[in-house]
């Protein structure tokens, strides 16, 4: 079973219960999520920044990316990217 969210079930057109079809497959991607615009941004002008962030538990990288990610503004992705940048002592 796979738990999905009323919101991902409204935009798939979907109700509980709905039966449907996916397929799974192996997230290939360098920190298994999505890097967030902003930061990937921090990381093409600095890498020093992209290198001190591997250095995180992968946990943790997960996390910032999750929360960068999840700001509704690009002043708030930015005080968090900053707050990451203070975390790495950068």
């Amino acid at each position: 079973m796979i738990m999905v969210s009323k919101a991902r079930l409204d935009a798939l057109g979907l109700r509980v219960g709905s039966l449907s079809q996916m397929s799974l497959r192996p997230d290939t991607s360098r920190y298994r999520m999505p890097v967030p615009e902003a930061l990937a941004e921090v990381f093409a002008f600095d890498p020093d920044v992209e290198v001190a962030f591997q250095r995180l538990l992968p946990g943790r990288q997960r996390n910032h990316l999750h929360v960068i990610g999840s700001a509704k503004s690009e002043e708030t992705a930015a005080k968090r990217i900053a707050a990451l940048l203070r975390e790495l002592g950068l």
